[in-house]
């Protein structure tokens, strides 16, 4: 089988699809990836793989950049002659179902296809503006577009995203599927036994969507009250993205001693960074698909303190593996943490607990890829 992969940057794909890839990989299929963001530092990073490099503006929908988008897609397909074209995240599953849609009216051989929706994107997220519903109107209206001529599976990580889909006329209901997440490597995100001063640990992009700006707040709340606790952010400063947190900012929050900012921490040091702590902090006020932060956070031992939603649920217990909070609230997330810290051996048992329920979820690269070669098979007709 010759597999297409679609997605926005590749350095998006070798941190959280390349498991995948291997999988098909070794057991003798073709794989191609198709991604913004090729330089020559990553394009031969993965053996095996055969990379595409596409002319994608991941942040803004430009009507000009996105048709020539759409048209190289299609002379993707009609070149490559894939017999899966799987995509990642909003516009490449938009445009790439477009091109789709394109390649059968030109009467070209069309593969399957497979649509993943880490999240819904912010194209769905609540807003009542003209522009705003307009643009979800269009997009929605494209998705039945490419529902009707090919017929879609799509996966997302959580059940109510997979119901808001095929209410909404984007996929059949019997053919949107959770996966729940990527994948993580189980044999590296293990717990370690903790002791010593308490370490609240926030990392994620440092956009103002995943709360960064609640997490100092309540850092600066809570460090006159727990003057030992250390508060530490780690993450990329996304220069490009419109709802980015300058780099003045959190070097200000820094410099009050709010925070220790630790910067972006590569994957091979992430495990040690998740042990480091005992209290994982996710105050995204996006909608979350399933954050893989916090799968992995769990499985290192951390307590997690997070957004109170859908996707989180499947993995947090409240009360005893983790606390959730209203999500934005800032007092909530204040005193969850608090509470989190005011009991610290508790805190760090329960995080012991929410390793053991990791490894009883079906997180790991070997069940998230053997869930993806399910979809596979469903839209190839197989089953």
């Amino acid at each position: 089988m010759k597999v297409l992969f679609v997605c926005n940057d590749l350095d998006y794909f070798l941190a959280h699809r390349v498991a995948l890839a291997r999988d098909l990989l070794a057991r003798g299929d073709e794989v191609l990836v198709a991604a913004g963001g090729v330089t020559e530092h990553n394009s031969g990073r993965e053996p095996g793989l055969r990379i595409l490099p596409l002319g994608l503006d991941m942040h803004r929908f430009r009507p000009g950049g996105d048709a020539a988008l759409v048209r190289q897609l299609f002379g993707l397909i009609r070149r490559e002659r894939p017999d899966m074209v799987h995509t990642f995240t909003a516009k490449p599953n938009l445009f790439g179902s477009l091109a789709l849609v394109f390649a059968r009216l030109a009467g070209r051989p069309v593969p399957a296809l497979v649509m993943t929706f880490p999240g819904l994107g912010k194209i769905y997220e609540p807003g009542d503006g003209i522009a705003h519903r307009l643009r979800r109107s269009v997009v929605t209206a494209v998705y039945r577009l490419a529902r009707r001529f090919n017929d879609p599976v799509v996966t997302t990580e959580n059940p109510f995203d997979a119901r808001f889909l095929a209410t909404h006329g984007i996929a059949r209901g019997e053919r949107a599927v959770v996966v729940m997440g990527a994948g993580i490597d189980t044999g590296a995100f293990t717990p370690a036994g903790r002791d010593g001063a308490p370490v609240v640990l926030f990392a994620a992009r440092l956009i103002a969507g995943k709360g960064v700006r609640l997490f100092i707040r309540a850092a600066e709340e809570l460090g006159s009250r727990f003057p030992e606790a250390r508060f530490v952010v780690a993450g990329p400063l996304d220069e490009d993205n419109p709802d980015r947190i300058p780099r003045e900012e959190i070097d200000a929050a820094v410099a009050r001693g709010a925070i220790e900012y630790v910067g972006n921490v590569g994957l091979a040091d992430m495990p040690g960074l998740l042990r480091s702590a005992d209290v994982f902090c996710m105050a995204s006020m996006l909608r979350e698909g399933l954050p893989r932060s916090i799968i992995e956070a769990a499985a290192c031992g951390c307590f997690v303190v997070a957004s109170n939603q859908v996707s989180v649920r499947q993995v947090v217990r409240d009360g005893e593996t983790g606390r959730l909070f209203e999500t934005g609230n800032q007092s909530a997330l204040t005193t969850a943490l608090g509470e989190a810290l005011a009991d610290i051996a508790g805190t760090r048992r329960k995080g012991v607990r929410g390793a053991e329920l990791m490894r009883e979820l079906p997180v790991s690269e070997d069940d998230v890829s053997a869930a993806f070669r399910d979809a596979y098979d469903l839209a190839l007709g197989r089953v």
